[in-house]
């Protein structure tokens, strides 16, 4: 298989069809693991932002319950 030297892909000249369609079916894979991926990780993000807000909101609970017994001990 010759390599084209400017991006490393095989010279479409000197490929049969098989081979052609080889690529094109391991390129369209690729491509369907990559969008799985982002998906994945647009999936993660939410799930954590939604975890942070919960934490943000779990410390200004607690923040604000401290401030109440501070208030209570000092009368």
């Amino acid at each position: 298989m010759h390599l084209s030297r400017t991006n490393s892909v095989p010279s479409k000249n000197n490929m049969s069809m098989t081979q052609i369609e080889s690529n094109v079916e391991r390129i369209q894979t690729r491509i369907d693991m990559i969008r799985q991926e982002s998906r994945t990780l647009s999936f993660r993000i939410e799930r954590m932002m939604e975890q942070r807000k919960n934490l943000t909101q779990e410390k200004k609970a607690l923040k604000d319950l401290l401030t109440e017994l501070d208030v209570s001990s000092t009368k």
